[in-house]
């Protein structure tokens, strides 16, 4: 491919509209790749539309390499002229107006003795007795029971006696907690503790399962 057919290629490109239907944007990828287009050239002109994914402009354009054939170059150039293109005569595209994101709100304090490492230090190590573990015949290692008595209540309910799981940060902090109840049921997070990136790991050297609840 020559230089100045792919700036053909482009130039073809910018004279389409970036805001079409899914069917309409995979087969123009498919089309300037096949023209010998790179990926930046087609990220770009994507990027102009409302509904832009970067990730999804990735995996597009990466399913065009496993699937060679189909649309052919042709079809750009034709879609192209369609719309008015000749060679040497385009004008780029303004980038469509795109919403300004909306401001990440801080993490909330914790309420006094809610937070996760508190709440965790209050309870007590779990044993193959506790009627969850015994029920799925788990592993109670790393795992504890909310104490009797204790203060903490999620959504009404108190959480004594319920199974207390840890969910860790990447830098092994703990960061929030699962609860479940000695009988099964809904199991309840620890409220303003987000889970999301946390994990629990059994052991040390070995193979890592990722799995979903206690026990198997």
């Amino acid at each position: 491919m020559q230089a100045n057919d792919a700036d053909r290629a482009r130039d073809a490109l910018q004279s389409l509209n970036p805001n079409c239907d899914r069917a309409a944007w995979v087969k123009t990828g498919m089309a300037f790749h096949a023209a010998g287009g790179d990926f930046a050239a087609f990220n770009d002109w994507s990027a102009q539309a409302d509904s832009y994914n970067a990730q999804a402009a990735r995996a597009t354009w990466r399913s065009f390499k496993a699937a060679p054939g189909g649309v052919g170059a042709g079809s750009l150039f034709g879609m192209a002229r369609d719309r008015g293109w000749t060679e040497g005569n385009t004008s780029p595209r303004p980038a469509s107006a795109r919403p300004t994101p909306k401001p990440v709100e801080p993490p909330r304090k914790p309420a006094p003795g809610m937070a996760a490492a508190e709440v965790w230090s209050r309870c007590l190590p779990a044993t193959a007795a506790h009627g969850y573990i015994a029920k799925k015949q788990g592993n109670a290692q790393g795992l504890r029971v909310v104490p009797a008595g204790d203060r903490l209540t999620i959504a009404g309910q108190s959480m004594a006696g319920y199974l207390a799981v840890p969910a860790f940060a990447p830098d092994g902090e703990i960061q929030s907690l699962q609860f479940i109840p000695a009988s099964g049921g809904k199991k309840l997070n620890l409220p303003g503790a987000s889970m999301a990136g946390a994990s629990f790991t059994l052991g040390t050297d070995g193979p890592v399962y990722l799995c979903e609840g206690v026990g198997a």
